[in-house]
């Protein structure tokens, strides 16, 4: 081989080398960037995007770990500047920390404080979950209200099991997930909980959340809409009949007759007398 085919070989390799590292840098810092969280999000960014780690959550039984993937995970707009990476909380399989123990609920939860007075309250996520057979993973999550940060009352749940993915989206499989307007009593405080079964299977991924976002409807002062209030038909009352006066029958005797009544149950009937007549009454 001539030394002019070795530089333009070489040349070509380079060349493939920077396309690459192009278009893996792309892939991990640009490729699932999603918009940030509402302004108005009672969970800190840090927080509801893992960026300080997942320590800011409860974790008592240490089973959800902190998932940093720039490629899979989603990252929201202000942070994917180029350098920072999807991060996310998991409970599944990990390669640093071990698998989560399998068959048993591991809680993930976060308590804050409310913004004002309020009638409802928003959620979204993103969230991603895959199970193979025959055992799904299930993952309910949990909103409830307090006053005293001691007493919690649900105010929302909902229950997540077997594969809950979006191949065909743009992020990573992960599916947004949101629910609005949820009726809550003015709460002035809200705990946020996850609670996950895991099963191993055949190298289940497990689930995972980012992107965790609770808002109220304190920013609208607090007032549901009213609605127009449409008045009620009167109902129709039908007309009381009149009752018809059942028709006397009158007979006239003429002179020298005699006329013997009886009643249809055979007893003698009662007269009255009136005027030019005699009136004759059964019982």
């Amino acid at each position: 081989m001539t030394k002019g085919w070795v530089k333009f070989l070489f040349g070509l390799a380079l060349l493939a080398f920077v396309a690459l590292a192009g278009y893996i840098s792309q892939m991990t810092a640009f490729a699932y960037s999603v918009p940030d969280s509402p302004a108005n999000n009672l969970i800190s960014h840090e927080d509801a995007w893992f960026y300080n780690g997942i320590d800011g959550w409860n974790n008592p039984s240490g089973g959800w770990t902190l998932s940093v993937n720039g490629y899979k995970n989603p990252c929201p707009a202000s942070y994917c500047d180029g350098a920072e990476q999807g991060h996310a909380a998991k409970l599944g399989p990990t390669r640093t920390t071990g698998n989560a123990t399998e068959g048993v609920w591991h809680t993930f939860y976060l308590q804050v404080p409310s913004d004002g007075a309020h009638t409802a309250v928003n959620f979204q996520m993103w969230l991603i979950m895959r199970s193979y057979d025959p055992m799904p993973n299930e993952l309910i999550l949990t909103i409830s209200g307090s006053n005293d940060g001691q007493s919690w009352t649900p105010v929302f749940s909902q229950l997540y099991t077997g594969d809950i993915t979006n191949e065909s989206g743009s992020v990573g499989g992960y599916t947004f997930v949101s629910y609005d307007n949820i009726p809550s009593p003015n709460y002035a405080f809200y705990e946020i909980r996850f609670d996950g079964l895991y099963y191993d299977g055949n190298g289940s991924l497990g689930m995972k959340v980012s992107g965790i976002s609770l808002t109220t409807n304190a920013a609208d002062g607090g007032q549901q809409p009213t609605p127009t209030a449409v008045p009620s038909p009167s109902p129709t009352v039908p007309p009381v009949p009149t009752a018809t006066p059942t028709a006397v029958p009158q007979y006239i005797l003429q002179s020298g007759e005699t006329l013997a009544l009886l009643c249809a149950d055979g007893t003698m009937p009662t007269t009255t007398i009136v005027v030019n007549s005699v009136e004759v009454h059964c019982p």
